[in-house]
């Protein structure tokens, strides 16, 4: 004890050996003593420890080791010190606090106050700037020649501090850590409990090494730091023709792996970009029947729940006087969501739209109703003429008409008591009983885990944490739907769903997520490069000159070009830990900036490249996919399956310079539009007939 102990490692399976060995020499007086290992994240230290407890010899297990986050390290010991730490801050609160203070700001970012994305880059500006001081150096970013807008953001977050901490008690992080070294300056009971400290997180920032600092002089305090060699990784490369072919042969080797003996949970399927490979894995997954775990391929804000609260907000922000804001186009976004009532009666998507359609309802859908009302109840004529027409209303689509007035009527209702809501506790309060009864009705919300997740954390924020933004007073905004509607997507679009139980199946994620755990074998996607890693240039609210002058140490704010090598440095721990090492890229609709050639960290020489979606088919491992099963052994065979001829067909014309006759057509049947026996909408076919290469992208 008197200084923290510094190991430098090679790879995962190095940190995990470093680790045991930390904390069977911490235990070795006493099985039972009390050890703190400090990770990244939550779902890290959780994967984490398991595969410790795993590798332990019998009887040595991990008794009495919880694992935290440095952020929940350093809360707790505020807490201890009697300090609200940064991260105990609500993040619906502090939005609330940023959209007034972006309101009243009279400086270069109010010509962009009203505009939804300026409260979302100041709110990520800000989570940026958490570990830094930015009272300290801001004087100095008008010498390092910094523009104007980037040191009125930088400001901005200053006064959002300072705001905070006016209604909330809120510390900063650098106060939190003088306060904590005081109080462990001052004896060691603050550490006691603790036990020893095993760090293996990427980025210590300098409030925290100050407090490791001060704790390691009365508890051991071990710090395990990856710093793998240069090296290019040592990995099978494939090149193949678009990112879902990819993403599908991914699945395929990682399904090769698992019937050849490995148990799935020494296995990795890792991403360089959630974008488009997070829901390409999914889908290929789900289609091959493989259990999996790791994050959804979407956030929860776009998840069919969030939608339909969006959708309820813009009708209470357009609602005025006169105008119920149940337009049109609102209402058939609304529709379009289906699982609706208004009454006794569901609402049918697809015959209401319809029905709207064809009687030509346009504008304000309150004036609507006098005339579904004559539909509903028509006047009894009697006529002679058995061939008289009917009206046009008559047959399939007249049962709807009752469920769409009583809908619209529940809206009107329903909105004008949002717009009415003198506090945001009443607010959320009506936002959440008008979701719950319009949408929220049977169990069709709990099949799909976004959907859950996202019912579960609106109700949280509505009914909890919008009463909570009462507490704010003058820092309060008024209650407003167009403000709600942004605190909630703000919120939102930062949770991402998650599937499977962290046990249960194969290992599914980011490139980060991977980071001090070690897999028998691993798949890397999109590898291409650009994306591995991906291209970042300086954020123009924060460029690479500001970062330098506000930081203290170089993990309380990497430059550019340090984010790169936290990528670099998290492929290559996690590759020299596996046995074997596959690396796929893409040649073409590769998303941002990024070339079909592949990484700098992957060998060089040229991929083994796959030349076309039929050359996959007909590649080991094998597919697993009913459908590409069926056309692999047609391609196969001399007497293929006549049903299967147009997609093999299809398949060769993508695959030849000049479009044949089923170019682009993947199983057009019985006048139908067809894909993986899943019919297309009138909507997609639109896609199609617009951009037919966006559509099969």
């Amino acid at each position: 004890m008197g200084a923290i102990e510094v190991i430098d490692v090679a790879d995962n399976a190095a940190l995990q050996r470093a680790a045991s060995e930390a904390i069977q020499a911490a235990k070795s007086p006493d099985p039972f003593a009390p050890v703190t290992l400090v990770t990244d994240s939550a779902a890290q230290a959780w994967a984490l420890r398991r595969q410790l407890a795993e590798a332990c010899a019998p009887g040595s297990g991990v008794v009495n080791m919880r694992a935290v986050t440095l952020a929940e390290l350093m809360s707790e010991l505020a807490r201890r010190v009697g300090l609200i730490s940064p991260a105990s801050a609500d993040p619906l609160l502090a939005a609330s606090v940023v959209g007034g203070l972006l309101r009243a700001d009279t400086g270069p970012l109010s010509a962009s106050a009203d505009h939804p994305e300026t409260a979302l880059l100041l709110a990520s500006l800000s989570e940026e700037l958490t570990w830094c001081d930015v009272d300290d150096t801001s004087s100095n970013l008008d010498l390092a020649g910094v523009s104007l807008t980037a040191r009125a953001a930088i400001e901005f977050v200053a006064r959002t501090r300072s705001a905070m901490s006016g209604a909330l008690g809120i510390s900063t992080w650098h106060d939190v850590s003088a306060a904590v070294v005081a109080r462990v300056t001052g004896g060691p009971r603050l550490a006691s409990d603790l036990g020893s400290i095993v760090v293996v997180s990427a980025r210590v920032p300098a409030p925290t090494q100050v407090v490791l600092a001060a704790l390691a002089a009365h508890t051991p305090v071990v710090h395990i730091r990856v710093t793998p060699p240069a090296a290019p990784i040592a990995a099978h490369v494939l090149d193949f023709p678009d990112p879902a072919t990819e993403a599908s042969f991914a699945v395929r080797c990682a399904a090769d792996a698992i019937a050849k003996g490995s148990n799935p949970g020494s296995l990795a399927i890792l991403y360089s970009t959630d974008l488009p490979y997070a829901r390409l894995l999914e889908r290929a997954l789900d289609d091959a029947g493989i259990d999996w775990h790791g994050p959804t391929g979407q956030t929860l804000r776009s998840s069919t729940v969030a939608r339909c609260l969006f959708a309820l907000t813009d009708f209470a922000a357009a609602r005025t006087t006169r105008d119920s804001g149940i337009t049109r186009p609102l209402l058939m976004r609304l529709l379009g969501l289906g699982h609706l009532t208004g009454g006794p009666e569901p609402v049918s998507s697809g015959p209401a739209r319809a029905l709207i359609r064809q009687e030509g309802l346009f504008g304000d859908a309150r004036t609507w109703l006098g005339h579904l009302d004559a539909i509903a109840t028509p006047a009894e004529t009697e006529t002679e003429d058995p061939d008289e027409a009917k009206p046009r209303h008559a047959g399939r689509l007249e049962p709807h008409v009752r469920p769409l007035a009583a809908l619209i009527r529940s809206l009107d209702l329903a909105v004008g008591e949002i717009t009415s809501a003198a506090t945001w506790s009443d607010l959320g309060a009506r936002l959440w009983s008008t979701l719950e009864t319009l949408h929220l009705h049977g169990v069709w919300w709990t099949v799909r885990p976004e959907d859950a997740a996202t019912a579960e954390a609106v109700r949280g924020l509505l009914l909890e944490q919008f009463q909570a933004i009462d507490s704010l007073g003058a820092h309060a905004p008024q209650p407003s739907a167009a403000d709600a509607a942004q605190m909630l997507d703000r919120t939102l679009a930062a949770r991402r769903g998650r599937h499977g139980a962290s046990s249960v199946g194969i290992h599914v994620g980011p490139v980060s997520s991977s980071r001090a755990l070690v897999f028998e074998q691993i798949v890397l996607v999109g590898a291409s490069e650009g994306l591995l890693p991906p291209v970042r240039g300086e954020q123009p609210l924060l460029p690479d000159t500001a970062r330098l002058l506000l930081r203290r140490n170089p993990d309380d704010l990497p430059t550019s070009s340090e984010i790169e090598g936290f990528a670099a440095s998290d492929v290559r721990a996690v590759a020299g830990s596996a046995d074997s090492c596959i690396a796929l890229l893409s040649r073409g609709a590769l998303p941002g900036r990024a070339v079909g050639l592949p990484s700098r960290y992957l060998p060089s020489g040229s991929a083994d490249r796959v030349y076309s979606t039929r050359a996959s088919l007909t590649r080991e491992p094998a597919p697993l996919a009913t459908g590409d099963i069926a056309e692999r052994l047609a391609l196969s065979s001399s007497i293929p399956d006549p049903a299967l001829l147009p997609r093999i067909a299809s398949i060769a014309a993508w695959a030849s310079p000049e479009p044949g006759p089923y170019f682009g057509d993947l199983g057009i049947e019985a006048g139908v539009w067809s894909l993986h026996d899943s019919d297309l909408s009138a909507s997609a076919i639109e896609q199609f007939l617009h951009c037919p290469y966006h559509f099969f992208v």
